[in-house]
């Protein structure tokens, strides 16, 4: 009797050990180890695609961003790219509406010369690759069958092929009297690097005082617990921050104090790549931090 007890315990002992390390393996297989990959197939995509009627399209890739999607035979296409870390003139931001139902045929043309349906479902995913690598492909048909692939390492297609896609949208953009250049989008672009980041709602805490920060093109809006403190145009001088009002009796800036403070706060300034530093030095001197909201 006694033995059958102490092998009970033995095998619920082992037992319970076996679950522990099940779990355990389990937890590691849900851990994405960086630079470890996954390729896979999506299923119910397959490459035999019977239908050629187009009813949306994008392609997203490091180089450009390109999308059309046909509503109540209203073609809307957006479009852009460039070169994002100088600004040369090169970028463009396009959202317009075409009724150039034949861009949608010359699609198709492009999806048959270059197979863009060959490997249709495939999806490569590498861990901890930056983002805006690799690139995406999503068509779909009036009938429901689509096109899609992925790879966040490598573009989806070959160069020719995301070439051809680029010209027949680039000319479709000047059809409609808009170029792929600054000057030739319809889309706010800002040529200041600064500037771009400052846009949005940003938003802190200074000494149990809830801080909201909206900046909209040249406008900025400060709010102190839900109050609106200043309404104005700001300024940016040498990375810092005001309102674009120069303090009395001067004509020029030499520095960001000869413009004058805020009602709410001193200035602001970008501490990284994610965060705005306020400025309080008024009465006395303290700061906090902004986060931008997600939009």
């Amino acid at each position: 009797m006694k033995n059958n007890i102490i092998i009970s315990i033995v095998i619920i002992g082992i037992l319970i050990v076996t679950i522990i390390v099940m779990r355990g393996n389990k937890q590691m297989d849900d851990i994405e180890l960086e630079g470890g990959s996954h390729t896979t197939y999506l299923e119910g995509y397959k490459e035999n695609i019977e239908n050629s009627e187009i009813i949306y399209f994008s392609y997203d890739t490091s180089e450009y961003y390109v999308e059309a999607k046909l509503e109540t035979n209203i073609l809307h296409i957006k479009s852009n790219g460039g070169n994002i870390y100088d600004r040369d003139g090169t970028r463009f931001i396009l959202s317009y509406d075409s009724d150039n139902l034949d861009f949608l045929k010359n699609l198709y043309t492009l999806i048959t010369k270059y197979q863009l349906n060959k490997n249709n479902g495939y999806t490569h995913h590498v861990n901890g690759l930056p983002a805006g690598l690799g690139s995406v492909l999503d068509i779909k048909f009036i009938d429901g069958e689509r096109i899609y692939k992925s790879d966040n390492q490598s573009p989806v297609m070959n160069d020719d092929a995301e070439k051809a896609i680029y010209k027949l949208f680039h000319e479709e953009a000047k059809r409609n009297n808009y170029d792929f250049t600054t000057i030739g989008s319809n889309q706010v672009i800002y040529d200041d690097a600064n500037e771009e980041y400052l846009q949005g709602v940003w938003t802190g805490q200074h000494f149990g005082n809830k801080i909201k920060v909206v900046i909209r093109n040249q406008n900025i809006q400060i709010y102190v617990n839900d109050v609106l403190m200043d309404d104005t145009e700001y300024s940016i001088f040498e990375g810092n921050v005001r309102t674009n009002k120069l303090k009395e009796g001067l004509k020029e800036a030499k520095d960001y104090h000869d413009f004058e403070e805020f009602n709410s706060l001193s200035l602001l300034t970008k501490k990284n790549d994610f965060t705005m530093t306020a400025y309080f030095m008024k009465d006395a001197y303290s700061t906090c931090d902004l986060f931008k909201e997600s939009k």
